[in-house]
């Protein structure tokens, strides 16, 4: 993957700002120790996976994930992309709680001596509502899984800057110094009778704010989103 071309992100990426300056749109206390964390040349031949945080970087995140080109970093008030000491990404959800559970599944053998994930939860971190961030192959895909009569409006995800527009096929463009990136539209379902059942699904656009469109759907099944193929 190169930040030269068109990137498949499977998250919410906006805009070049200082580790310092991101964090403190999340109103997080700087994270020194993010900048330095290891990057063993194994790391980047491998799927992408999920590492807890057992202090080998700074306590405010919980789970952080190494690739070729970016560092992500989870934390309970919101998610770190990281470039480059001086540059990165952030992305906060509007209206969300401010102190989901963050617990790893799908856990994986890849670094010897130290437990690894294949997806990541955040618990109720809308009421009702997980986001699920899973490995998928060498890229990280996320859901979001709505229970009944949980509202999926509520899900608002706030970009700090950046030019955010929809293609033609209704994929999320986002604008930024390393070129356009891509998040590819939305498929929703729910299981009825042990059937899937598709829901229309799009992304919908608010200035800086990105939700989903949603066809009707029966409120009474819980219902997934999910942003990737």
């Amino acid at each position: 993957m190169q930040l030269s071309e068109r990137i498949n992100l499977h998250l919410f990426f906006l805009t070049s700002l200082s580790i310092a300056g991101l964090l403190a749109i999340q109103g997080l206390a700087p994270l020194s120790s993010l900048e330095t964390v290891p990057k063993p040349e194994v790391l980047t031949k491998v799927p992408a996976f999920f590492i807890p945080n057992a202090g080998q970087i700074d306590e405010q995140a919980d789970f952080y994930s190494q690739g070729t080109d970016y560092n992500l970093y989870m934390a309970k008030k919101g998610l770190l992309y990281s470039f480059s000491q001086a540059e990165g990404i952030a992305v906060t959800f509007q209206g969300a709680n401010e102190s989901p559970q963050i617990v790893g599944t799908d856990q994986s053998q890849w670094l010897k001596d130290l437990p690894t994930f294949g997806a990541i939860t955040y618990k109720e971190l809308y009421p009702g509502i997980d986001a699920v961030y899973k490995s998928a192959g060498a890229t990280i895909k996320y859901s979001f899984m709505v229970t009944s009569e949980a509202d999926p409006s509520s899900i608002r995800m706030a970009y700090s800057q950046g030019d955010l527009r929809l293609d033609s096929s209704g994929n999320l463009l986002i604008s930024t110094p390393w070129g356009d990136l891509e998040d590819e539209k939305p498929i929703a379902y729910q299981i009825k009778n042990g059937r899937r059942v598709p829901v229309e699904a799009g992304f919908s656009l608010n200035g800086q704010i990105v939700g989903f469109s949603l066809g009707a759907y029966n409120k009474a099944l819980p219902l997934v989103i999910n942003v990737g193929r």
